[in-house]
């Protein structure tokens, strides 16, 4: 009997130290990062609350253990027990636990236990039938309310705010519509509980163990296995490659339930509810304090000052005394361009007044952070919240204050064109709205649809497949007397076939941007759609320069061709083979100042960075030739700035590399040890 005791006993420490050591694994394991730019600091708050949770833990159970067997204190006998905490063990099946509250024993009674089969079961009342029923869900009710925290709570505020600038919502419209759809989860899952708790006691802790396995699988696969999220941006997702995350999603899987299911071996159901419990708060406890960490970080409870829809009004009201246009072309490639237009005649003519600038370097590999550079000239190093950088950089625009000085009247075509200020209504075509939902219950959807995007393992991403865009069917757009601007290719193909050039006197601004070479790769050079799966880069970028093809052919029939200036480029390269943002560092950029006459595009092979945009600028509206654009001549020695993100879609951390041959010369860099990295 003594020898089956310690064996027990021997088992039952290595159950609690397989237990704890797991828990630390979970807590201390490495962070990866997301596609939706999840902050290190997340992560590193966790594990500083895991650890302290882990420690006390430890620490009070030695103190407990110093007690007993050292000074041989043993706090047991001074405890005063409720009759429903106490139980016993049958010799002869050890797997029924046996209560006091079920026979006629004293609550602090301790008896044999080879006495308790002569028992005389006592017949429960109704008052302490419910207190046993109550006892037995409350492992049931906290579990559904800490996977509801998660789930609609924590995830999609934690994604919003380390993502804030990709949202038109703000933190006073996502709270209040976050809380009611985890209060609904909570609810639905606390009647499953019950509902399956009054049907058979035993389906009540199959789903228990259940919804154990699969909380702390999601809680796991959400913040440390997404550094290799699929996008969300548009891509079409070839899920083969992703065969190997499905493979450690499936392995942590077969890991959690082996482990969920001897802690109930070795514990029995009474022993696993009460880690349940202590699981569930202390996951919930280190989710609270990142969400705390993150918002220090980012300010996401600030509200957003400025609710805004950008419209297409008068995208093609051109001025008959001078336009400047700059017609962004998302992701073209500068090498690529080039190529097209050597090989295609329709294009040598349509750009034929045009100098490209082959040897071009931008200042970011995303349209994010390389848009407002464009407008601005002011390099972003991570040392505030993005907002509020570009919110001052645009104040301080050289090329806004010039076209201010000049009375250019300003209009400005893209989403990521943004500012807390009334300098974003500098572009008439920007409207001041209320911030409103259209329809709060698809809203609640699309945020539950995104959180499970990113915490489903990933044999189960595709059911969940999400792009950051749907938020703009919730939007709520008052009537504003035009239509709200979408940059994708299909809509300016759309646009420019039922154009119609109208013409006003006073100097106009126009900033273009659309999709242009963008993924997903579904036009043609022939503006038909085709399937991305099938088509490839040089597809998109053909589609990109027929579209400015044709805008170029709109202005020429309208006569208000000779008298722009027109910029069409990129905001950053795309060099397909290898897509780890250092190599998207050649953007297109072709110029043609006012009244440029030319027999064929010249090629002007000057050593040009984005951060000679500003005075590039400054030149072409004083007056002077495509040509004569930079001081730079080609042959020039220079170095040239870039910052990339590392990992390429993390923008919290940043490195400087520094270009110094030819742009076309990918392997010409060198990273000078500057890094950025975002802190609060």
């Amino acid at each position: 009997m003594q020898h089956s005791r310690d064996n027990r006993k021997r088992i039952g420490i290595t159950a609690r130290a397989l237990s704890y050591t797991f828990f630390l694994i979970v807590f201390f394991t490495a962070p990866a990062y997301a596609y939706l730019d999840p902050s290190v600091m997340t992560y590193a708050i966790q594990a500083i609350a895991g650890v302290a949770i882990a420690l006390s833990t430890f620490f009070g159970m030695a103190w407990r253990k110093f007690r007993k067997n050292i000074l041989h204190i043993d706090t047991s006998h001074y405890k005063t027990f409720e009759s429903d905490d106490l139980s016993f063990t049958d010799p002869q099946d050890p797997e029924h636990v046996i209560r006091a509250l079920e026979y006629e024993l004293p609550a602090a009674q301790m008896i044999p236990a080879d006495q308790i089969p002569t028992l005389r079961k006592k017949k429960l009342t109704g008052k302490e039938k419910f207190r046993a029923a109550v006892a037995d869900l409350i492992p049931g009710v906290i579990l559904s309310a800490a996977f509801s925290y998660m789930i609609a709570f924590y995830a999609p505020l934690e994604i919003y705010m380390n993502n804030k600038a990709e949202f038109w919502f703000d933190f006073g419209i996502l709270m209040p519509q976050m809380l009611q759809l985890s209060l609904l989860l909570f609810c639905a899952g606390v009647v499953v509980f019950i509902a399956s708790y009054l049907i058979f006691d035993k389906l009540y802790h199959v789903l228990l163990a259940a919804g154990g396995i699969v909380y702390l699988c999601t809680y796991i696969q959400g913040n440390y296995l997404v550094g290799h999220m699929p996008p969300s941006d548009g891509t079409d997702i070839i899920w083969h490659d992703y065969v190997k995350d499905m493979m450690v999603s499936a392995v942590l899987l077969v890991i959690v339930t082996i482990v969920i299911s001897l802690l109930i071996r070795f514990f029995d159901m009474p022993g696993y509810r009460k880690i349940s419990v202590f699981m569930c708060v202390a996951i919930t406890l280190m989710l609270t304090v990142s969400l705390i960490s993150i918002n220090a970080k980012t300010d996401g409870t600030e509200p957003k000052a400025q609710s805004f829809v950008l419209t297409d009004e008068d995208i093609f009201k051109m001025s008959t005394d001078n336009s400047f246009v700059i017609l962004i072309l998302d992701a073209m490639d500068a090498q690529v361009g080039e190529e097209l237009i050597e090989e295609y005649p329709d294009y040598q003519k349509a750009f034929k007044d045009f100098t490209y600038y082959p040897d071009t370097i931008a200042a970011y590999p995303y349209t994010s952070r390389s848009i407002p550079f464009i407008l601005t000239g002011k390099w972003y190093e991570n040392k505030e919240v993005f907002e509020d950088f570009v919110t001052e950089a645009m104040d301080e625009s050289p090329l806004i204050k010039e076209l201010d000085e000049k009375q250019y009247t300003m209009y400005g075509y893209s989403p990521y064109i943004i500012s807390n200020n009334d300098t974003l209504f500098k572009f008439s075509n920007i409207k001041q709205i209320d911030k409103k939902l259209s329809s709060p219950k698809r809203f609640k959807a699309l945020e539950l649809k995104l959180a499970l995007y990113k915490y489903m393992p990933y044999y189960l991403k595709k059911l969940f497949h999400f792009e950051i865009s749907d938020f703009a069917e919730v939007q709520y757009i008052p009537d504003v007397g035009a239509d709200q601007y979408a940059y994708y290719n299909s809509n300016f193909k759309h646009l420019l076939k039922n154009a119609k050039i109208e013409t006003a006197d006073g100097n106009m601004f126009k900033f273009i941007h659309i999709e242009g070479g963008h993924v997903p790769f579904n036009f043609n050079k022939d503006l038909k759609k085709i399937d991305s799966k099938t088509g490839d880069y040089t597809d998109k970028a053909s589609a990109a320069l027929t579209l400015a093809e044709n805008y170029l052919n709109l202005l020429k029939d309208a006569d208000v061709y000779d008298n722009s200036t027109i910029i069409i480029m990129s905001d950053h390269g795309f060099y397909a083979p290898k897509q780890d943002g250092t190599n998207r560092h050649n953007p297109l950029l072709m110029i043609k100042s006012a009244e440029s006459k030319k027999e064929a595009m010249t090629v002007n092979n000057a050593p040009l960075s984005y951060d000679d945009l500003q005075d590039v600028y400054h030149r072409l509206l004083n007056g002077s030739d495509s040509d004569d654009i930079t001081d730079y001549k080609e042959g020039d020695k220079r170095t040239r700035r870039f910052i990339a993100y590392f990992p390429f879609t993390d923008t919290d951390h940043m490195k400087e590399i520094e270009y110094y041959g030819k742009a076309s010369e990918y392997d010409n860099k060198k990273y000078t040890g500057n890094e950025y990295v975002f802190k609060n």
